[in-house]
């Protein structure tokens, strides 16, 4: 493909996204295309995605103020194309899609992806958020998995652009597991409105008391880093010495880990992908998407789960996961393609 002369705007507006943009603009510009990636100033609380801008080549703008005025009035001069991870007339995804539609008033081909593996308005409904009441700016989407994982509701706008393609993260090889301590890694995600508050009371005697009864074990918790919920919690971490909380802003650590347990998140699928053993915090709700793995509905599944870890090691069921949320593909290659190919038609 002959280069570009206008460069193509990605914009990363949380953090997790890099995780997603960064392969696909590694490979963009293979094809000729010159990623310029605008960062907001929430994402770069994150220290990996600092270091990951001081280490890369790419053209990087701090976006300070990412407030609607102000990111018309940066949004100078002409581009050919725009990308983001997370975009959807949804309230915490509206940066980019109002990026999304004022690039497409300008002729410009706009895209974004599904960003999680229960992702609103894509395969994903709640009362906060109903089925058909989200819409998308971006002309095309694109899929982790098969199409036939949207919701039913989903609207014939949104799914006729939908595409296909993988999930676009790079998945590291994993450091040798330390067969000497056994380490559970423990996610909250950022979503508690979703949770009664008797999940929330569970979720907290639990972790206290299985650290407690599980001494062999380190107990390694990690908040989201915008949610922070746990951590204004009431915790006796006196009488836990293996309960540690991990700083929220830092990288997951998935290559020192025995096992995993979390909240409904996508780290259930992100610790599938490195080969981990996970169990979901279920207590009652109705978790279809993270079928075939362990859910835990009551204390004792902890240990189970814990034991199985011990005698049988094994992550097929994580495996089994991937497989059926995940294209197993060279996502980003296949995005990067598609890309270039609609953005040739308008450059």
């Amino acid at each position: 493909m002959t280069p570009l002369r206008h460069p193509f705007l990605i914009l990363i507006q949380y953090a997790s996204d890099a995780q997603l943009l960064l392969p696909v603009a590694d490979e963009l510009r293979l094809r000729g295309v010159s990623p310029l990636l605008y960062v907001t100033r929430a994402a770069l609380k994150s220290e990996s995605l600092r270091r990951e801008w001081k280490q890369s080549s790419f053209r990087w703008r701090a976006l300070h103020r990412p407030a609607w005025p102000q990111v018309i009035l940066s949004l100078k001069g002409r581009y050919s194309g725009f990308l983001s991870a997370a975009e959807s007339s949804a309230p915490p995804h509206r940066l980019a899609h109002r990026w999304a539609q004022w690039m497409n008033r300008k002729r410009v081909p706009t895209f974004t992806m599904q960003h999680g593996l229960e992702n609103i308005g894509l395969n994903y409904a709640d009362h906060e958020y109903p089925a058909g009441s989200i819409d998308f700016a971006s002309q095309k989407i694109f899929l982790w998995g098969k199409e036939s994982l949207l919701h039913p509701d989903v609207s014939p706008s949104v799914r006729s652009r939908c595409v296909a393609v993988g999930c676009t993260k790079k998945i590291g090889q994993n450091r040798a597991r330390n067969t000497s301590r056994r380490i559970l890694l423990i996610f909250e995600n950022l979503h508690w409105s979703r949770y009664s508050q008797s999940y929330r009371d569970a979720f907290v005697r639990d972790l206290e008391a299985q650290a407690i009864r599980h001494p062999n074990w380190e107990f390694h918790v990690k908040s989201h880093p915008t949610g922070r919920w746990l951590f204004g919690q009431k915790l006796n971490l006196s009488k836990v010495s293996n309960l540690t909380f991990l700083k929220a802003e830092d990288a997951v650590e998935f290559g020192v880990a025995t096992a995993v347990i979390t909240t409904p998140s996508t780290i259930a699928l992100d610790a599938a992908m490195h080969d981990l053993p996970v169990a979901v915090l279920s207590y009652g709700l109705e978790l279809g998407a993270y079928k075939p793995l362990s859910l835990i509905q009551q204390g004792s599944d902890w240990e189970k789960f814990l034991d199985s870890v011990i005698c049988q090691p094994d992550a097929e069921l994580s495996r089994a996961l991937v497989e059926r949320n995940c294209l197993l593909t060279e996502a980003a290659n296949r995005v990067a393609d598609k890309i270039t190919e609609e953005v040739s038609r308008y450059n």
